[in-house]
């Protein structure tokens, strides 16, 4: 029994340490990544910084292309989805008058 409770001891004990470790873990990475993300934005304001006002320019221009781009896309695929569900709509109701011819020649025959 007293090994038992030895055993289960010391695996309470190795779990503990295991969080632990892996707590330790998660926060080193997270401190790492800020560091980077802190380098990064360093040196994004340090170019902001020395760019020219033709930089500046370019850099809008860019953005601006960038958002027409996706603008476009997102109306393609609002066009498409549209156009689908409206094909599927013909379709449904192309059945349903089939069905209804159907049944309405039955009616009279």
């Amino acid at each position: 029994a007293q090994a038992s409770g030895n055993v289960s001891t010391c695996f309470d004990a190795w779990c503990k340490a295991m969080e632990e470790a892996k707590r330790q873990a998660l926060q080193a990475e997270r401190e790492r990544l800020e560091a980077m993300q802190r380098a990064q934005y360093e040196r994004a304001m340090g170019v902001w910084a020395q760019s020219s006002e033709k930089g500046l320019l370019r850099e809008v221009l860019a953005a601006w292309h960038q958002h027409v781009s996706e603008e476009k896309m997102r109306q393609l695929i609002r066009t498409e989805s549209r156009s689908r569900r409206a094909a599927v709509t013909i379709k449904s109701v192309t059945k349903l008058l089939k069905a209804e011819d159907v049944s309405v020649l039955h009616m009279f025959f």
